[in-house]
């Protein structure tokens, strides 16, 4: 088997590595083998390519906006997700809208990637 992969670094870890280089003057390669990393792993946190704080990478989506798209699916089954987004009244991916509709609990025929169900399995909630 491979070399296992070390558990990431926690946000106190590389603010004291900050700190042990910047205000202690440690050296970096001594600082890598306190925290069993290597020196290019060390650099990257004290340059600020390697983001300090854990940050999400996507907002949670806006449950008005998700019923204003299913709103324009409701109304017409037959629209596109390229349809829907400029008529919205945030800018969202059309991946988003795709998943949104994909989510949705009845069926679309104008969506372009998502995966289609039959009409048999699906309940439709709006007639």
């Amino acid at each position: 088997m491979g070399k296992q992969r070390r558990p990431q670094l926690t946000t106190e870890e590389k603010k004291k590595i900050i700190k042990k280089v910047t205000v202690k003057g440690l050296k970096v390669a001594d600082v890598a083998r306190q925290y069993d990393r290597s020196t290019k792993t060390i650099n990257k946190i004290l340059n600020g390519t390697t983001s300090i704080e854990k940050k999400d990478r996507r907002p949670p989506m806006d449950e008005e906006l998700r019923e204003e798209i299913l709103e324009m699916v409701r109304n017409d089954s037959k629209i596109h997700s390229y349809d829907i987004r400029p008529a919205l009244s945030k800018p969202v991916a059309i991946s988003t809208i795709n998943r949104v509709i994909r989510e949705s609990p009845f069926y679309c025929r104008g969506r372009k990637k998502p995966s289609r169900r039959p009409l048999e399995e699906v309940t439709i909630l709006y007639s």
